[in-house]
């Protein structure tokens, strides 16, 4: 049976604050597991709406959406139909203006459904043309047609007449002259257009399928529409066997034992026939054979049941990599539409695409197009990554090494090897309290301070100096108080001490024992606790582990130190003090930027204000001041 494979160009001009011209393409699964392309055209005006690009991803989306949703018995036509009516009614709720044209290319046939008079559908064939002016309607698809969706002020720009001139069109050479032509026009906003030239490639004998709609309006079997989108195709490398040679092991199965048993069944009937003859020796023979049948009939089944459960495994294995393909695929179109609009945005498609294409080389790492898609995904994730070099000033120099930092509101809370210290950052005034002992860690709550020398935890009042030692905990390598407790970091977890009358008592089984750190696991806690360790963000919440893994990386991550965040800020900011980087993360785990410069190497603490304009850096005896 011949089935089309399409190449599909397409192009559009730079979109105004008004209008916005998108063409989409994406490889759906229907309900019934077949492979179908869809390519649309949208054209949409609107003084209102804020952000045109997104909201016609969105209306992609619902597209798509109700298309593999559809019920294949009512019909490929009445599904896309139904999708366009969603459309138009989503647009409709918010107030947009548009015209579109949905082509969704299914087997050998093309399925149409339009609104509005915006966008036009033509199609070519050598030495005739015609357009298509219908609402919906179906039909074959023909080698060597080429269907050209198109807005009007792209059809005003773009003389037609060559293309049914030429018996062997080239696309690419269309699409580059035409990226001149449009380059070249005052107003693009309302210039789109898709090429979609189909080709016939033989896949072996098979009996042609009959088109299940038909409209009205149907056009003739000679206009059917062809698409090609090299849609990255999966095709399974995989050394086990695909669907289809399993259907071979099981008939090659089925048909060695079934010639074994009608060999058996052939000697066990001589066998009865010699009985009736009185032949006593075949009652022995008789025996053996009808055990031997038993256990050829119980081989039979074992490994017809065997393969039945491999072809359903490898099945299920197919469609999850084929889910895991499309989303990737159509994350990364998603992106692209609005890389030039907004790139951060875009930023965040291309990261959801590199764990879709991820999960699906998780289950076929050798397939050949979700490599080369995985190639392009982190292609266009280096491309928007941000670098940025920070310059910092000094805030604040001491006579002892400053070990530990915190903010709250416009004052610097400061532990030094010898004592605490409360800067205000209006006036840069300091409240400092000498402490006579080896101060490493801090936290400080109202008007007291709480700082660890190894292995003593102290409180001092920041009123009059006045120390107390509240308990002991050895090697401790981070600290912070959070809604009244006090929580230590330690190497084989996290131990955390609660108030009680005189003091703090510890509380029992709290992630003690729950992992172990490295030399440089620090930690910070925002109603959930961050641990930083080697290359990974560890989290927690009520003392369970959750799952947490960074995403958009486009290079390797050496080793994690500092860590702030609060529960009033979005984000995590680590310091790779490998890569003297500070790196900025959401709590979703998606990689944002990244700061360059030396002092993070040689940082003992960070702290970051509750707007995030701000960061502060303890190195050395120094505080330094960098706006971000």
């Amino acid at each position: 049976m011949e089935r089309l494979k399409l190449n599909i160009q397409k192009v559009s001009g730079a979109p105004s604050a008004s209008c916005v011209c998108q063409v989409f393409t994406h490889r759906l699964i229907l309900a019934d597991s077949q492979v179908a392309t869809l390519v649309s055209v949208f054209l949409v005006k609107t003084e209102n709406h804020q952000d045109l690009p997104k909201l016609l991803s969105e209306v992609f989306e619902l597209s798509i959406q109700k298309i593999e949703e559809g019920a294949i018995a009512e019909g490929v036509l009445a599904i896309l139909s139904n999708s366009a009516l969603k459309v138009v009614q989503f647009l409709e709720q918010e107030k947009v203006k548009a015209s579109f044209a949905h082509t969704l290319f299914y087997k050998d046939a093309v399925y149409i459904a339009r609104h509005g008079e915006g966008v036009k559908l033509l199609v070519f064939e050598p030495e005739s043309s015609h357009e298509i002016k219908f609402q919906k309607g179906s039909g074959r698809v023909k080698d060597k047609q080429l269907f050209l969706i198109a807005t009007e002020k792209f059809l005003s720009i773009f003389d037609t007449a060559p293309l049914k001139l030429l018996e062997e069109i080239d696309l690419e050479d269309i699409i580059d002259g035409l990226a001149t032509d449009i380059s070249a026009e005052e107003d693009q906003s309302e210039i789109a257009a898709a090429f979609v030239l189909g080709a016939s490639k033989d896949f072996g004998e098979g009996v042609e399928e009959i088109l299940p709609n038909k409209s009205q309006y149907d056009f003739d079997e000679d206009l059917s529409q062809k698409e090609r989108i090299e849609a990255r195709e999966s095709v399974q490398n995989e050394a086990d066997l695909g669907p289809a040679d399993d259907k071979i092991e099981t008939k090659s199965v089925l048909k060695i034992f079934t010639s074994k048993t009608a060999f058996m069944l052939a000697k066990t009937l001589i066998h009865l026939k010699k009985l009736k003859r009185g032949d006593i020796k075949a009652i022995l023979s008789l025996r053996r054979n009808i055990a031997l049948l038993a256990v050829v009939f119980l081989i039979i089944l074992a490994a017809s049941g065997a393969v039945t459960i491999r072809n359903k495994f490898q099945s299920k294995k197919s469609a999850q990599f084929n889910s895991y393909l499309t989303l990737a695929s159509q994350k990364l179109d998603e992106g692209k539409a609005i890389e030039e609009l907004n790139r951060s945005k875009a930023r965040e498609n291309f990261i959801e695409a590199d764990k879709q294409i991820k999960l699906a080389l998780e289950v076929f790492p050798k397939d050949g197009p979700a490599q080369k898609l995985s190639s392009e995904i982190t292609s266009k994730l280096k491309e928007t990554v941000q670098q940025n070099q920070l310059s910092f000033a000094s805030l604040g120099e001491f006579s002892e090494t400053v070990n530990s930092v915190n903010i709250s509101k416009n004052t610097l809370n400061l532990v030094t090897k010898n004592a605490v210290v409360k800067m205000n950052l209006d006036n840069k005034s300091k409240d400092t309290k000498n402490v006579d002992e080896n101060l490493k860690l801090g936290a400080f709550f109202a008007n007291d301070a709480y700082a660890y020398s190894d292995p003593n935890l102290f409180k001092i009042d920041m009123a009059t100096g006045a120390k107390k030692e509240l308990f002991k905990k050895i090697e401790a390598q981070d600290m912070e108080f959070f809604i009244g407790n006090i929580y230590l970091l330690t190497k084989e977890g996290i131990a955390k001490f609660v108030p009680v009358e005189n003091g703090f008592v510890e509380a029992g089984d709290y992630l003690a024992g729950a992992f172990s750190t490295n030399a440089s696991s620090r930690f910070a806690i925002d109603g959930s606790i961050w641990v930083t360790k080697g290359a990974e963000i560890l989290n927690f919440l009520q003392a369970k582990p959750q799952s947490f893994q960074i995403s958009g990386l486009t290079f390797p991550v050496g080793e994690l130190g500092q860590i702030y965040t609060s529960s009033g800020i979005d984000n995590l900011y680590v310091i790779d003090k490998a890569n003297s980087a500070l790196l900025v993360i959401s709590k979703e785990g998606v990689y944002l930027k990244a700061y360059q410069s030396g002092e993070f190497a040689k940082a003992q603490d960070l702290a970051v204000d509750a707007e995030e304009k701000k960061l502060y850096l303890a190195v050395g005896n120094k505080v330094l001041e960098a706006d971000l």
